[in-house]
C-alpha cells in the first residue's frame, strides 16, 4: 500500500512512501509544527513521473505506436527436457537478433503494442505433441500438431498485443523438445508495421523462398508464389498471394530468381516484374538442349507509392506444365528500400 505524507519540514515536498514513517496519522495529513499545517480550503498539487513500458519521451496512442523493427530471432541450440505439459516454456538460448532487448531465456516482453507476427520451427524426441502460444499464462493460439518422424513450421498473426504482454511457447505433452546447433529449430517474432508509422529512414526490407515445386502452365503468365519468409521487417509481402505492397514511398531494389526442375531444348523462360499489374522489368533465357534444371533471373530498381503492388511472375513456352525445383535456395525474392 502506498501512502501521500507530509513530514512537516519541507514546505514544498509531500512524499509517496510504503512506509507510514511519515504518516504516523494512519493516512492522513498531519500538523507536526506551526508552518506546516493544511488548512481545509488549501489544494494540494503533486506532479510525479512514472515509466510506463512501451511508451517514449513522445507519448503515442497504442493505435497510432509504430516502432516498425521489432524483430526477434532466436535458435533452440539443445534438447530440453523434464517438460511439464501446458506449464513449461520453451527456451531459446542463442539469441541472433533482438532489436528491442524483449526476450529472456523463454519468454518474449512485448515493447510496443501492435499485430505481430510469429513463426516457429519445431520437433519433438519421440511421439507428438501440440504446439501452443500463450500470453500472460494463458493460452492464446494452438500452432498444430508435430510428430517425431518430422519437423514442422508454424506461422500466425498475433493481433492487438499490448506493451508489456508476455509471450511464450509451450506443448500440450512431456516429450522432450529437440534442438541442436545448426540452427534448424528457431523462433521469430517481428511486429507488423502501420505503413502511416513508418519514417523515411526506417528499413524495408524482406526475403521470401520456396520449395513448394510451383506448378508452371505453358504459355501462361504465372505469379511466383514464395512462400517460406527469411525475414519481412514491415509485412510488406503476402505469401499466399505474392504480392509485396509497399509500406512508404521510395526507390525499391527487387533480386528474384528461380530454377526448373528440367525443361527440355527449344522454349523461352521469362522473369518478370509487375507493379501494379503491368510488367515494368523482365529478364529471359532461351533453353538449347535438354537440361536439368535451367534457370533465370532479373534484377532491377522500381519506384513505388505507397501502397503500390510489385509481384513476381514466370513465362514458359515449352507445350507443357513444368515445376520449379525443390531445392532450397533456388527460388527467391529480395526487396529493399534503398532511397526516397
Amino acid at each position: 500500500t502506498q501512502r501521500l505524507g507530509f513530514d512537516g519540514t519541507n514546505l514544498d515536498k509531500v512524499w509517496l512512501t510504503s512506509s507510514s514513517a511519515q504518516d504516523a496519522a494512519g493516512g492522513t495529513f498531519v500538523k507536526t509544527n506551526v508552518n506546516s499545517a493544511f488548512s481545509t480550503s488549501d489544494t494540494l498539487n503533486i506532479d510525479f513521473t512514472i515509466p510506463i513500458l512501451g511508451w517514449s519521451s513522445n507519448v503515442q496512442l497504442s493505435s497510432d505506436a509504430g516502432n516498425s523493427n521489432v524483430v526477434f530471432i532466436a535458435e533452440k541450440s539443445s534438447n530440453q527436457t523434464g517438460l511439464v505439459a501446458n506449464t513449461t516454456k520453451i527456451s531459446y538460448t542463442n539469441v541472433l537478433k533482438d532489436s528491442s532487448g524483449s526476450w529472456s531465456t523463454d519468454t518474449y516482453t512485448v515493447s510496443s503494442p501492435g499485430d505481430y507476427d510469429l513463426t516457429l520451427t519445431y520437433a519433438v524426441a519421440t511421439s507428438s505433441s501440440t504446439i501452443s502460444v500463450f500470453k500472460n499464462g494463458t493460452l492464446l493460439k494452438l500452432l498444430g500438431n508435430v510428430f517425431s518422424t518430422a519437423d514442422a513450421t508454424f506461422t500466425r498473426t498475433l493481433e492487438n498485443l499490448k506493451a508489456g504482454d508476455l509471450i511464450d511457447i509451450r506443448q500440450q505433452s512431456t516429450e522432450n523438445s529437440v534442438g541442436n546447433a545448426n540452427g534448424k529449430y528457431y523462433l521469430q517474432i517481428s511486429k507488423k508495421a502501420n505503413p502511416q508509422t513508418i519514417a523515411a529512414n526506417d528499413t524495408v526490407a524482406m526475403r521470401y523462398t520456396t520449395t513448394a515445386g510451383q506448378n508452371i502452365l505453358t504459355s501462361t503468365i504465372t505469379t511466383v508464389i514464395f512462400g517460406t519468409k527469411d525475414y519481412d521487417y514491415n509485412g510488406s509481402y503476402n505469401a499466399a498471394t505474392g504480392v509485396f505492397t509497399a509500406p512508404i514511398s521510395g526507390l525499391y531494389h527487387v533480386d528474384a530468381g528461380v530454377q526448373f526442375t528440367s525443361i527440355d531444348q527449344g522454349g523461352t523462360l521469362t522473369l518478370m516484374i509487375y507493379k501494379q499489374g503491368s510488367e515494368v522489368s523482365g529478364n529471359y533465357t532461351l533453353t538449347g538442349a535438354t537440361v536439368a534444371p535451367y534457370a533465370v533471373a532479373v534484377s532491377d530498381t522500381i519506384y513505388l507509392l505507397a501502397g503500390q503492388t510489385l509481384d513476381i511472375r514466370v513465362f514458359q513456352n515449352r507445350g507443357n506444365a513444368i515445376t520449379l525445383s525443390t531445392a532450397t535456395g533456388r527460388n527467391k525474392l529480395s526487396i529493399v528500400r534503398v532511397g526516397n
